[in-house]
């Protein structure tokens, strides 16, 4: 059940720069400006001509900035470019177990990246900068976690999250940046990625694999992400907050098992979760959740949702729902060019019409295994393909593609063969069939069986080189 709680948003004229855009708190945060009004300014550390996976259904209605944290001179002509009132940092490396073994990327991304922006920052004109940390470090101390009490991290990336908020607190003290560093606890929801507890036993669930889990004595806290965001949001508006630290958290915990159990129940038990197969971290955090008293009374926050209503809406959401949208969305292969984004996010674009070429689309739901037959757009020399279903969308990049359910819509620009013969990934010996389509199901298997890779020739479709 959703809690009532007054809505806050950022004034109308706000112009708001997002760092770690692309993440997951960070699409989310984008999603909220959006809808807010806000004029959105997104950085993305991609350096890449295809648009960010979680970005692509939004990406006509934000400003895109491609840049690394780690850059300086990269910084200062983002903040030039953007002249953001308001700035949301999120950006930084995340896994706190892999941070072990990624210690000097940590310090990169985390310290020095924060000290760039920081420095860019200054010597802007922000109203209001929200620096977002993790209830990480607060590390191997007694919970509920207090914002006014010593802190001890215990992993490369509490560590350096500790550090980026130090350096925050210097740079309001010492050059005025209206600056309040947040701590969020554990966030969960749509479009995580599947190394974080929640979506892995989703997955897992899924696939038909058991879960193979520690005892899972230890708590924390799970807030919906569109809690953690709004939470956000009322940080960067709140006054007089300025140099303060305040904790994201509903205040409850609960133990690791007990949420997969959960979950698993959810979905119907359809695999076992094997409590013991794998053993503890040694410098596990046992007990995880904040003293919400400050966040009350600064920012008048408290969660709308349970977790019960959580799971609920990522069910409902349908991101996890089914098999093949689950081994899209997940199965880290976007990267290399499967479709699978639009599959999730993409919608027709204003006006498109069967038939019809819009400015810069064109959109057909007749079913067809025809050879790609050129734009009937006026002028336009790209090339289209039509497939059969709902609408899909192409990325941003002349050399992309991407399909919704099998059908077509394509950015005008984008020119499109099919090779003769399988391009032979992981030395695979196959053909490739005219006509042949990636699996997006399943990435390393195919319908037909004609190939083992990526190619099966069981449907049309069209891929560009």
């Amino acid at each position: 059940m959703e809690t009532a709680t007054e809505t806050v948003a950022l004034p109308g004229y706000a112009r708001a720069l997002v760092t770690g855009a692309s993440g997951f708190i960070g699409s989310h945060l984008v999603r909220r400006l959006i809808a807010d009004g806000v004029e959105v300014h997104a950085l993305t550390s991609a350096v890449s001509s295809v648009t960010p996976v979680r970005l692509v259904d939004v990406v006509d209605r934000i400003t895109l900035h491609e840049a690394s944290l780690t850059d300086r001179s990269a910084m200062d002509a983002v903040v030039s470019a953007s002249a953001p009132t308001h700035v949301f940092h999120l950006g930084a490396y995340t896994h706190v177990g892999k941070s072990w073994d990624r210690i000097d990327e940590c310090v990169q991304v985390n310290v020095q990246g924060t000290a760039n922006l920081a420095e860019a920052l200054s010597r802007a004109h922000c109203r209001r900068v929200v620096s977002v940390g993790t209830s990480e470090i607060y590390g191997d101390v007694a919970s509920p976690f207090r914002e006014d009490e010593p802190v001890r991290p215990i992993s490369p990336y509490s560590a350096t999250k500790y550090a980026a908020e130090c350096l925050c607190r210097v740079f309001h003290q010492g050059r005025g940046l209206p600056v309040v560093m947040v701590r969020p606890f554990n966030a969960y929801g749509p479009a995580q990625s599947p190394d974080r507890i929640i979506p892995e036993v989703i997955t897992r669930a899924l696939r038909g694999q058991d879960i193979l889990m520690t005892h899972g004595h230890q708590t924390r806290e799970f807030n919906f992400v569109e809690d953690v965001v709004d939470g956000m949001v009322r940080a960067a508006v709140a006054p007089g907050v300025e140099g303060e630290i305040i904790n994201i958290g509903c205040g409850e915990d609960i133990a690791i098992r007990d949420v997969a159990t959960l979950v698993l129940k959810l979905m119907g038990d359809p695999v076992m979760a094997r409590f013991g197969a794998l053993a503890d971290r040694p410098t596990e955090i046992w007990s995880m959740h904040a003293d919400t008293t400050k966040t009350r009374a600064l920012l008048g926050w408290e969660p709308r949702h349970t977790l019960e209503d959580g799971l609920e809406r990522i069910q409902h959401s349908g991101a996890y729902l089914s098999a093949e949208k689950e081994l899209n969305f997940f199965d880290d292969h976007w990267d290399r060019g499967l479709p699978w984004y639009a599959e999730q996010f993409a919608p027709a674009p204003p006006g498109a019409r069967a038939g019809e070429a819009t400015p810069s689309y064109f959109y057909s739901d007749t079913p067809s295994t025809a050879s790609p037959r050129r734009c009937p757009k006026s002028g336009c020399s790209c090339c289209y393909a039509n497939r059969y279903g709902g609408p899909g969308r192409s990325l941003s990049s002349p050399a992309s593609w991407a399909r919704r359910a099998g059908s077509s819509l394509l950015r005008c620009g984008t020119r499109w063969r099919t090779p003769p013969a399988c391009p032979g990934r992981d030395g695979c010996p196959g053909t490739w069939q005219e006509g042949a389509t990636p699996n997006a199901s399943k990435p390393s298997m195919t319908d037909s069986g004609a190939t083992p890779c990526w190619f099966s020739s069981t449907r049309s479709w069209w891929q560009t080189r």
